[in-house]
């Protein structure tokens, strides 16, 4: 009896131990489900977290899209901004055009100012600074020409010059230098005599002939004239721009051929329109 008590509690142990080592591996699979289950909740949630992220991605897929669609709005805008860019070529092609039809107008200006040249009305005033032709000369003054109409009126102011009847020309060089003799102011040249005339008075001699001016004991003298003959900035023969007048050291006797014995250069100025 105690054998077979022995027995069955051996055997209800065995059983025991049996269904404890049955329970122990059902408890770590049990565990192990849990986890497997735990996991796959994890992997669960990581996939709605993926799946989240997926939305999230598609979001950005979606906000790609609004890029894409703002790529395009900007490829647009691109566009526009291209068309705007061609207009302004446009815009520049006429202002280039505007500018070259400014170029012609300005063309035409030189014409018309040509056409002033050749017409006789390119300036209304011109004038002849005088200096002393030499280091211890003391002349000095100012030949002035106005235009009004057809006729040309000189004043001419000197200073600083002996008193008495000094010759005074214009002549045919626009320089007050010295010639290559050593003549002040010779590079001046003849008297201006662009008709090959007689030399005379100022009425009937050649258009560059003055005459006389009186100057006085305080050194100073005036003297005026008028001349149709003579005109100012045209270009032309009659022209008394870029030619010098010359004040002399004697007088004028009006009558000696070519120039009046006159005697030295005194004075010089190159007339210039104003």
């Amino acid at each position: 009896m105690r054998i077979r008590n022995h027995s069955t509690f051996g055997f209800v142990t065995a059983a025991l131990l049996g269904l404890g080592t049955l329970g122990f591996l059902g408890c770590d699979d049990d565990d192990g489900s849990t986890d497997k289950l735990d996991a796959g909740a994890g992997g669960a949630s990581a996939g709605r977290d993926g799946g989240s992220a997926g939305a999230g991605g598609a979001g950005g897929a979606a906000g790609g899209a609004d890029g894409g669609s703002a790529g395009a709005g900007g490829g647009s805008a691109g566009r526009d901004g291209g068309s705007a860019g061609a207009g302004g070529g446009s815009a520049g092609s006429d202002g280039g055009s505007a500018g070259r039809d400014g170029g012609s107008a300005g063309a035409g200006g030189g014409a018309a100012g040509a056409g002033g040249r050749d017409g006789g009305a390119a300036a209304t005033r011109a004038e002849a600074v005088l200096a002393a032709t030499t280091m211890t000369g003391t002349a000095k003054g100012s030949a002035r020409f106005d235009r009004a109409g057809a006729e040309v009126t000189l004043t001419v102011s000197i200073e600083g010059a002996m008193p008495g009847m000094r010759g005074i020309h214009i002549h045919q060089n626009g320089s007050c230098a010295m010639d290559e003799m050593g003549v002040a102011a010779g590079a001046a040249g003849g008297h201006w005599n662009p008709s090959s005339a007689m030399h005379g008075t100022s009425t009937a001699g050649h258009l560059g002939d003055l005459g006389n001016i009186v100057i006085g004991m305080d050194g100073k003298g005036t003297l005026t004239l008028k001349n149709a003959g003579w005109a100012l900035g045209t270009g032309s023969m009659t022209d008394v721009v870029g030619k010098a007048v010359v004040l002399h050291a004697g007088t004028d006797d009006l009558a000696s051929q070519p120039n009046g014995m006159s005697g030295d250069r005194i004075a010089c100025g190159i007339i210039r329109a104003q």
